[in-house]
């Protein structure tokens, strides 16, 4: 097979963190996708928490993640949330890849 779905439910609440996750096994190279969703009026501080457990338990050394999906936060205005979550996202090697205004603020961070 060349992916697995990978559980991550547990790591989920409602409107805070709503997150879907896959594992590609491609012939000599491996990758997790991870697909989330954040309300814009929910406690930001729960899901910079909830992200980081979930992070933590996917993240394996020499797995690449892809991180996508509508974290409703804007990156390109400076902001103490955007510092904390490049903070966050930094320990995992997460880079960001959009640099440019979306309808929806959709985001996409991959690891090098």
């Amino acid at each position: 097979m060349m992916f697995d779905t990978l559980t991550v439910s547990q790591f989920g609440l409602e409107k805070i963190l709503e997150p879907s996750a896959i594992k590609i096994n491609l012939e000599k190279y491996k990758f997790i996708v991870i697909c989330l969703c954040r309300s814009p009026s929910e406690d930001f501080a729960q899901f910079i928490h909830s992200l980081d457990l979930m992070s933590k338990y996917l993240y394996k050394p020499g797995l690449d993640f892809i991180l996508c999906g509508d974290t409703n936060f804007n990156f390109l205005t400076d902001s103490c949330h955007k510092k904390e979550i490049i903070s966050l996202f930094q320990c995992y090697n997460l880079f960001n890849v959009t640099n440019f205004p979306s309808r929806t603020e959709n985001e996409i961070w991959i690891s090098n």
